[in-house]
């Protein structure tokens, strides 16, 4: 055995010592021990009945060899373990309460967060297109920006042409105002963390201003200015691969969907299928000379697969974006008359 370095423990007692310390992150190495030799004691009796408890005890205090397949770690190795691995740390950053302003926004938001009585139906309604898309609620920091930003829609630009019907000019100025706001929030929240007091959102002022959506492009690589710690890189990861999906949506229907709802596994999934859609991709050409409502439906249904496929391989990607092809061009309609047809945002 290596020096200062205590012998390798089982899955299952990493397992159980993570699960004690979520309920008591501050419980000593000593108390936790007594606490897996309960537990060992407990499993052993449980899969071998036909022991006594005292023979049991007497096996597992023992130590020295491995009982049916279980040991007791030594308080050094659970201290080695604990320390380590930071299990104490990333279990209380874990429950650490998130920020009230990231949490999701609803109308009883407003007896602490004021929003002006003209964007709240805008909200209430966008929160119903958030789920229909498959999407997280916005939060509270969103709602506020949202509110922010919403007279742009007087005179928005959108810079390319999406096929858009006038029927459904409010709902895509819905979307398009709340991936801008997303944006302002996401500065937001990166400029808080960091400690950032003299915010400048200068280069995303002139993007809503003349609807230059490029400005957005370097927002993905905005938080790689400031270090993160090894356990926070898969969070970032996922961050990162989100603000990817975005720029993909914004390029097919000049918006965002919003942050998919849906497992991490799940999201590289669909991440994938988006590829599909970028610039000089056979299927981009296909894209194109899909109305604005259709490229919304592919998208969509882009995501229920990818929510529902999680383990899928991405050899089955290909083949479901061509029956998803087909589908928006002879289901659209239908789809269209059940989800948007029969919301109308409500002028505030």
């Amino acid at each position: 055995m290596e020096a200062g370095r205590p012998a390798i423990m089982t899955d299952l007692m990493k397992s159980k010592i993570t699960k004690i310390l979520e309920d008591k992150p501050k419980l000593s190495v000593r108390l936790l021990r007594i606490e897996l030799r309960t537990f060992l004691i407990e499993k052993l009796k449980k899969d071998h009945p036909n022991l006594s408890y005292e023979e049991l005890i007497a096996e597992v205090d023992n130590g020295e060899e491995e009982l049916y397949g279980y040991k007791l770690p030594s308080s050094s190795s659970i201290d080695y373990y604990i320390r380590n691995n930071k299990i104490r740390e990333k279990i209380l950053r874990s429950q650490k309460k998130p920020d009230k302003l990231d949490t999701f926004w609803n109308s009883a938001s407003l007896n602490t967060d004021r929003i002006s009585p003209a964007a709240i139906p805008w909200l209430t309604s966008l929160q119903i297109y958030r789920k229909l898309s498959i999407s997280k609620p916005i939060t509270i920091r969103e709602a506020r920006w949202f509110d922010n930003l919403l007279n742009f829609r007087e005179d928005y630009h959108c810079p390319w042409e999406i096929n858009l019907t006038p029927e459904y000019e409010d709902i895509f100025l819905s979307h398009a105002i709340a991936t801008w706001a997303q944006i302002y929030a996401y500065r937001e929240r990166i400029d808080t963390i960091a400690g950032i007091e003299d915010a400048d959102y200068s280069d995303l002022d002139d993007g809503i201003a003349t609807g230059d959506f490029s400005k957005l492009i370097s927002i993905n690589d905005y938080s790689e200015k400031f270090s993160l710690s090894p356990d926070r890189q898969h969070e970032y990861l996922i961050s990162h691969l989100v603000g990817t999906t975005r720029l993909v949506e914004i390029f097919s229907i000049a918006h965002s969907l919003g942050y998919p709802d849906m497992a991490d596994s799940s999201i590289f999934l669909y991440a994938h299928g988006l590829a599909s859609m970028l610039p000089d991709n056979t299927f981009n050409i296909r894209t194109k000379k899909l109305s604005y409502i259709q490229r919304f439906h592919f998208l969509v249904l882009l995501r229920e697969w990818a929510k529902e496929h999680s383990d899928a391989d991405d050899d089955m990607i290909k083949p479901m974006i061509e029956q998803n092809f087909d589908k928006v061009q002879s289901e659209c309609s239908e789809w269209e008359n059940q989800n948007w047809k029969v919301l109308k945002i409500p002028q505030g």
